[in-house]
């Protein structure tokens, strides 16, 4: 913190409010949701093509997580050697797009029949590569708009928020899943109709991909120099806390919710946590 005093659990919540009172920080709340939730959106297809379809070996699994967080470290790489000087909006636009491509090549295992376990590896490790450069971007842009000494306060404000933006991705992948019927898709009943089914629920994620990238983007500063005119343009208001403290605290909410109703049999089948519906719903 600031202060020579004794850090404390007050003296914490205390500098993690008095942050959130720019405007700077909430409107990379903003880009974070739209990065992580609908420019990042993962394709729940991958999960049940790889766990219920292809049911991959346990080696396949571990290799595909290794090549995950490789890809995830050349995306960290390669912003800082090559794109930390650069547009930052236009990295964000370009790589989305990149990566909305590359989520097209599931509808290779889907429609062809190719269905090779390690094939969809490298699909699964290409998506993970904006991860890298969106967490790499988020620390340019705290060390820039951060006061002086509150650097990692600030940092873990939105790597915290950012985090909970993670858990809501995979919480929209999953209910839209429910709205192609897809929750219950395995080996057995996979036929034409299912397949036609993730296809769409494919394309519909890549078109989210760069709607999201090309909506959001303008909530996040274009180089060092914005977040700057960024920081003294957010000044200190109440009003914008309270926007910040609404996003982060009905994200968790959300997500929680979510996730309880999951975990309980009697709720787990609702369309409205990734189910295909209980009884007569």
């Amino acid at each position: 913190g600031g202060g020579g005093g004794p850090v404390t659990m007050c003296s914490q919540l205390r500098e993690v409010w008095g942050v959130m009172h720019n405007a700077a920080v909430v409107l990379i709340m903003v880009w974070s949701f739209g990065s992580q939730v609908l420019a990042g959106l993962m394709n729940g297809v991958s999960v049940v093509l790889q766990g219920s379809v292809l049911e991959m070996s346990q080696l396949q699994f571990g290799v595909d997580n290794i090549t995950s967080y490789l890809a995830v470290c050349a995306g960290i790489w390669l912003f800082k050697r090559y794109l930390l000087n650069y547009n930052w909006r236009a990295t964000q636009v370009g790589t989305t797009t990149v990566v909305a491509l590359l989520n097209i090549l599931w509808l290779v295992p889907i429609l062809t029949g190719f269905r090779d376990g390690w094939f969809t590896i490298f699909i699964d490790g290409t998506e993970n590569f904006v991860q890298g450069i969106t967490q790499v971007m988020i620390s340019m842009a705290v060390l820039e708009i951060a006061p002086v000494n509150l650097e990692a306060t600030v940092y873990e404000l939105l790597i915290s928020v950012t985090n909970s933006f993670l858990t809501l991705n995979v919480v929209v992948a999953t209910q839209l899943m429910a709205v192609f019927t897809l929750a219950e898709v395995d080996r057995d009943n996979d036929d034409e109709g299912v397949n036609q089914r993730m296809a769409q629920y494919t394309v519909l994620v890549s078109a989210i991909n760069v709607f999201g990238a090309l909506t959001c983007v303008w909530f996040f500063p274009n180089n060092r120099r914005q977040c700057h005119e960024w920081k003294a343009w957010g000044g200190r208001r109440c009003e914008v806390a309270v926007v910040a403290l609404a996003i982060s605290v009905l994200t968790l909410l959300y997500t929680l919710t979510n996730a309880v109703l999951t975990m309980i049999p009697a709720t787990a089948c609702l369309k409205f946590v990734g189910g295909n519906g209980c009884g007569g719903e």
